[in-house]
């Protein structure tokens, strides 16, 4: 607080903002702004924004609501979600890049499969057998095929071809028993694959139609309409139908968190703020920083592949920083306009000559506290802001577009909620004309719940009014004596032992010339006045956070409350080594999703892997361009299938899972009975009288060119699963170790499809995780540093943030894996077997950023009282008074905005907002409120090393009745 910082000599108002330091006749001087992140004033860049946004506030805003608001939420908006997606991309130089290579060089590109299953409800009647089900069914069929030709044909896709693959198309070409494997037992459900195949290799190339025709087709079987009575139904799954869920699932997030968690952190604004007008403000910006980013990361998704899950988290991030950046700023201002001298200089100006004749005091307006309110609170949201961008851009680092999206999305929701915080607040202010500066009514005080007269919650009520009362008595009897408020030279002040004086508070007068003479009659006179007022700090002392901050900073109390909350994290954090990677769908998808509600059907009735087959590709090319149809080619191919069956092999797979030209029908096929099919079949089919031999011929003309085929292999588990993964482990290190034995001669193998490409992407993305954890810690330490001119300070945050990971990945573990609250009946919080691989890697640096958020809030504000000359445990009190209930507020808020999370349908989401939400409350509530303070008091006096502060003054003895002055023992 600057008291009147901007009074010339003459007593006459200077240029609003400029809040140097200025000396009146009598002499007394006013401290400059404090320089807590190094040379900075609002004369220079918080003082420019100002002036700017008071001179051209009214075309700020027009601009803001025109070219951002608007656009954003009506045109880029619903843009940006309709170029979401999941597409995975293996990993260079991995199995499965290497394996998609060498498949789309023979095959061309092939889309992952629609599969449809048709049931007849209950069984009522079967689906073959010449029924009017079977009818129904095939008619079903035959529309299907015509419906995703012309679809595709309309997309004008080049060397495109579908293939659907259903149990009457095959039963009608003679192929019964590999129609019956489309067919259940009892005959009333069957399944069909849709198949997309696109020439060339790019698959930017052939996405979109791909997309289209896939999406087509599944709309087709959800809306075509069974004749009645038939108990007929159909339903689609695949990746593609899994992506359009989710997608729709982000959608009715992202409206939820519009109705009903922006309001609820608006009413905490609101009430913490206790000016219901600012709410104007906060919704404001709150809505341009949407549409900043919504229009930002619209451009963005162009270039990089948007995960559906990023517009979700963004937009809980955005309303969070948006509101909390706001609250900040907002109680600063209120603070400054509520500050009890200000409200006694007005009432003083409107009395110039007062009751002893003195003369008139400065007046600071409106616009000097916003001023002020960016010198101070503004450096602080850029600090914060900086260094969650730096945490935040680490995700970059990693090796796939799904993370990098969440990374770079967040990143760009807090630059749009700085930018947008930082301009649009002083513009609106200073529009506004004092409207939101206006004394509060009955009714607004009523619903506010603040004293009747005031303009907010914070600043200027009881004691402080008081202080600010006897301050100006004191200053003018000492103006009487010829006295200065400040010494001239504060790096002067000893105690009486000659060394540094531990201790100072400078909302107290200094009495002093500068030489520290004995008091005279009017600083005893002023020192009575203010035994006739109470003590100037019983606002602070009969405070929570002062009373909690007395007990942290005791050199007893404080480390035994230390010991115990960093135990915790041990039986915890052990929890850790367990948590899984998993690339389940069940994670992934809304947990009443239909597509996987199909999916479930599917693998129950046909088995889990049927939608996820994997396939053995056999490429005979590189090793002298070897023949598939050849008997050694044949004797490797019998090799490999039986390597990879087995009581003894993962998921434990037999002969009938694997299909291709050695093997069919669950036997094995050799070169003699091959052959004699091929010859058999060349004729028409109908001369083809064997049924084996029409299968092995169709298989042949699917998989096979002279050097290269592959056999489908259909697992038993979901290849998604944790044993489907440990298959395709356990298979490609079988198949290494033959071909070290020297078994696969003339031919490499490898492994397509299946999970093979999210295995290898997300091992990628966790391989690398350890040095992006690295970085970010070293950018934070960085940062950290930079900012506070310290070491001690990035040590003490790295620290802390280390403790909340622990905890928080630790619960996680604990709650979704072991069932930790699952007697609590709730769906979000129930055990899904596994931690999905995703939520770790996407909060990571979402829990760093917000862990250095609020540390940044707290400490700089201690800072900012320790270089004004407060003692370093009367700095953390000060600061924990000042700013505990406005960052609790800003926890809350946060908590409340990652809290429409734990409403969504998506499991992963879910995860994701409980490690959020719980590394917001330990932060607010165990870090920040406990852990920080005790820290600051064990290393009091080296808290800022190297940093150089201020002498502290005055000594305890001169506040011999001050509690904030003593040592705390």
């Amino acid at each position: 607080m600057y008291l009147h910082a901007n009074a010339t000599e003459n007593g006459e108002i200077a240029d609003p903002y400029t809040v140097d330091a200025a000396v009146t006749s009598e002499g007394i001087g006013y401290p400059a702004p404090i320089e807590i992140f190094g040379p900075s004033s609002s004369e220079s860049l918080s003082g420019a924004v100002s002036r700017l946004t008071h001179r051209y506030c009214y075309a700020i805003l027009a601009t803001s609501l025109l070219l951002v608001i608007l656009p954003g939420w009506i045109h880029s908006y619903p843009s940006f979600l309709e170029k979401t997606s999941s597409v995975f991309v293996a990993p260079a130089d991995s199995p499965a890049a290497l394996a998609e290579t060498v498949y789309g060089d023979v095959y061309g590109s092939a889309v992952p499969p629609l599969v449809v299953l048709l049931s007849s409800d209950g069984g009522a009647e079967s689906l073959i057998g010449g029924s009017a089900s079977e009818n129904a069914a095939r008619d079903f069929m035959k529309h299907l095929r015509e419906h995703v030709d012309a679809e595709l044909a309309a997309t004008g896709a080049a060397d495109a071809s579908a293939e659907i693959l259903d149990h009457y198309s095959l039963a009608d070409g003679g192929l019964v028993e590999a129609a019956d494997r489309l067919m259940n037992p009892e005959k009333n459900e069957t399944v069909a694959r849709v198949t997309l195949r696109f020439g060339g290799k790019d698959p930017d190339a052939y996405r979109d139609a791909a997309d289209a025709v896939t999406d087509a087709a599944a709309d087709f079987v959800l809306e075509w309409e069974f004749p009645e009575g038939l108990g007929l139904s159909a339903g689609a799954t695949g990746l593609r139908a899994f992506v359009l869920d989710a997608r729709e699932s982000a959608r009715a997030d992202l409206k939820a968190m519009d109705a009903r968690v922006l309001p609820l952190a608006l009413i905490v604004l609101a009430f913490v703020v206790g000016n219901a007008r600012l709410l104007l403000v906060a919704v404001w910006n709150v809505a341009a920083t949407v549409g900043l980013t919504m229009i930002v990361m619209n451009v963005v998704a162009g270039y990089l592949a948007v995960s559906e899950f990023a517009p979700s988290v963004m937009m809980s991030l955005t309303v969070a920083m948006g509101v909390d950046y706001s609250l900040f700023l907002l109680c600063r201002v209120t603070e400054e306009v509520n500050d009890a001298s200000d409200q006694e200089n007005k009432e003083a100006a409107d009395d110039p000559d007062g009751e002893d004749g003195s003369e008139s005091i400065p007046v600071k307006t409106y616009h000097d506290e916003i001023a002020v309110m960016l010198d101070s609170a503004g450096h602080t949201i850029i600090a914060s802001g900086s260094t969650l961008c730096g945490c935040f851009l680490g995700l970059a680092m990693l090796p796939m577009d799904i993370v990098r999206s969440v990374g770079v999305g967040c990143a760009v929701a807090v630059c749009s909620a700085l930018a947008c915080n930082l301009i649009l607040t002083p513009a609106l202010l200073h529009g506004a004309g004092g409207f939101f500066f206006k004394k509060s009514g009955r009714v607004w005080a009523y619903i506010c719940c603040i004293e009747e007269g005031s303009t907010g919650r914070m600043g200027g009520r009881g004691a402080a009014l008081k202080m600010r009362k006897m301050r100006e008595r004191m200053e003018k009897e000492m103006m009487n004596d010829g006295m200065t408020l400040w010494p001239e030279d504060l790096s002067e002040r000893k105690d009486e032992d000659g060394d540094d004086d531990p201790f100072t508070d400078l909302s107290e007068p200094l009495l002093s010339d500068g030489t520290t003479p004995a008091p005279t009659a009017a600083a005893e006179s002023a020192v009575g006045a203010r035994s006739d007022d109470d003590t100037v700090f019983d606002d602070e002392s009969n405070s929570f956070w002062y009373r909690l901050g007395r007990i942290l900073l005791h050199r007893v109390y404080g480390p035994l409350i230390l010991v115990p909350i960093l135990a915790v994290a041990y039986p915890v954090g052990k929890m850790i080594p367990g948590m899984g990677q998993s690339i389940s769908f069940d994670l992934l998808l809304p947990f009443d999703s239909p597509p996987l509600a199909t999916f479930h059907a599917i693998g129950e009735t046909f088995g889990p892997g049927t939608l996820s087959p994997y396939k053995i590709v056999f490429d005979g090319r590189i090793k002298g361009d070897t023949s598939v149809e050849s008997a050694e080619s044949f004797e490797v191919m019998h090799a490999v299938i039986e390597a990879l069956t087995g009581k003894d092999f993962p998921a434990t797979p037999t002969l009938k899972s694997f299909t291709g030209i050695a093997c069919a029908g669950g036997k094995l096929i050799n070169l003699p009975t091959f052959i004699l099919a091929r010859v058999a079949c060349e004729n028409p089919i109908h001369k083809c009288q064997d049924e084996g031999f029409r299968e092995i011929d169709a298989i042949f003309k699917a998989t096979t060119v002279p050097s290269v085929t592959y056999v489908t292999a259909v697992l038993d588990v979901d290849p998604y699963s944790k044993p489907g993964t440990e298959w395709l482990e356990a298979a490609r290190a079988k198949i290494a170790e033959m071909d070290s034995a020297g078994n696969l001669t003339g031919l490499d193998v490898h492994l397509q499809g299946g999970s093979s490409v999210e295995f290898d992407a997300v091992g990628e993305v966790y391989a690398r995780l350890p040095l992006v954890i690295g970085i970010t810690m070293v950018v934070v330490f960085a940062l950290m540093g930079g900012f506070f001119g310290s070491l001690v300070v990035p040590l003490r945050s790295v620290l802390s943030i280390s403790y909340t990971l622990l905890l928080v990945f630790g619960l996680a573990t604990w709650t979704y894996q072991d069932g930790l609250l699952d007697w609590t009946g709730l769906r979000f919080l129930h055990s899904s077997g596994e931690v999905s691989w995703l939520p770790p890697v996407m909060t990571f640096s979402i829990i760093v950023g917000l862990g250095l958020d609020y540390d940044v809030f707290l400490i700089s504000r201690v800072l900012e009282y320790r270089e004004t000359g407060f003692t370093d445990n009367a700095s953390v009190l000060k600061g924990l008074y000042k700013t505990g209930g406005i960052i609790t507020a800003a926890g809350i808020i946060m908590a409340v905005a990652f809290g429409g999370l734990m409403t969504s349908r998506l499991i992963i989401l879910n995860q994701a907002a409980f490690l959020l939400i719980v590394a917001v409350l330990l932060d607010t509530f165990v870090v920040r409120t406990l852990v920080v303070p005790i820290l600051m008091g064990l290393t009091a006096p080296y808290s800022w090393w190297p940093r150089l502060l201020p002498e502290t003054f005055p000594s305890p003895e001169e506040h011999p009745s001050d509690e904030l002055y003593q040592p705390i023992d």
